[in-house]
Formats: C-alpha cells, sequence, structure tokens
C-alpha cells in the first residue's frame, strides 16, 4: 500500500469539505483509489485530524478490552470506534473475532515466530533415571515401551526378509520352468 503524504490527504480533504468536489472527483482527478479517499474523508470527520503513517504500536490486553467493551456497550460502527481509538478498523474487527473466538486469553500478546527447535547435543547425553529412582508404575511402563518397540523391529526385520526371500526365490528358479 502506498503511503501519502499529510499534504496531499488535506489538500484533497479541504477540497471536499469546500464542496469543490465529491470523494469520486477528486480521487479521478488524484488518480487514487475512491475507497482511500473516503477513508481518510471519515477519519478526518470523525477525529477531526489527519492520521500520519507512524511505526508499529504495541497494545496491551486491557486497551483491547476497552476498545471492545466500547464497540459492544455503545450502537457504533467499527469505524467509529476505530476512529475514536485512533487504530484501523481492521484491528477491531480482529480483536473482536479473537475475542469471540478465544476470550481474553487470545488478546494477550504471546511470541512471534517459529518454536526453536530442540537439538540434542551429542557432548551432553541426557542423564537417565536409574531404577531406584522411578516407581514400579513408571519402571513398567518404560519396559512396555521398550518391549513393543523390540516386537516392532523384530517383525520389521521379519517382513524384509520375506520380500528378500521371495524376490531371489522368483530369480533364481525362473530358469529351470
Amino acid at each position: 500500500m502506498a503511503k501519502y503524504s499529510p499534504e496531499l490527504k488535506a489538500e484533497i480533504i479541504s477540497k471536499y469539505n469546500q464542496g469543490m468536489a465529491t470523494s469520486i472527483q477528486l480521487a479521478r482527478g488524484y488518480n487514487l483509489n475512491s475507497r482511500v479517499v473516503r477513508s481518510w474523508i471519515q477519519t478526518y470527520r470523525l477525529q477531526g485530524k489527519i492520521r500520519h503513517s507512524r511505526n508499529k504500536r504495541i497494545f496491551d490486553t486491557d486497551f483491547k478490552l476497552a476498545v471492545i467493551d466500547y464497540y459492544q456497550t455503545h450502537e457504533v460502527t467499527i469505524a467509529e470506534v476505530a476512529a475514536r481509538f485512533d487504530l484501523l478498523p481492521g484491528q477491531v474487527s480482529h480483536w473482536r473475532t479473537l475475542f469471540k473466538t478465544g476470550g481474553i486469553e487470545a488478546l494477550r500478546p504471546h511470541q512471534k515466530g517459529r518454536k526453536p527447535k530442540q537439538m540434542k547435543s551429542p557432548k551432553h547425553p541426557e542423564k537417565k533415571p536409574t531404577s531406584s529412582e522411578l516407581s514400579e508404575n513408571e519402571r513398567l511402563k518404560a519396559e512396555i515401551i521398550k518391549l513393543k518397540k523390540e516386537l516392532y523391529d523384530a517383525r520389521l526385520d521379519a517382513a524384509i526378509l520375506k520380500k528378500a526371500a521371495a524376490l531371489f526365490w522368483n530369480s533364481k528358479h525362473d530358469g529351470k520352468r
């Protein structure tokens, strides 16, 4: 999305307020999208100022809840709520959706990005607890897991041997038929 200077926005808004042209005529005259021009005009009407581009802002959970509460308790549009709190309408809508689906917990800030990969270092192997440290149930569970793994490996070996025997047996006896 292109960024427009505050001077250009002020010029377009003043021409609209003076009745020189409609928002569609101004958009065509300046080669802009009419929706963008209408949003500038609406923001100016609601806030009384022109929105400038700014750096990324971080909002706490209490502020998000206050915005959602204001929207739900007053009969106003999302655009009016956004203008009142100096936000984008998409932010208010997104917060409202998050609140409906996940409650307050969804509005809390959380770490962005992918979780770091957990790599085991070969220099420092994990210390396994001794059998005396484990309770009887834990020891039996560990033994069952170990036996299941051994059984799986044995079945896999048997299946591989059967397949190999079938392949080699057919190739040896093809000439004798």
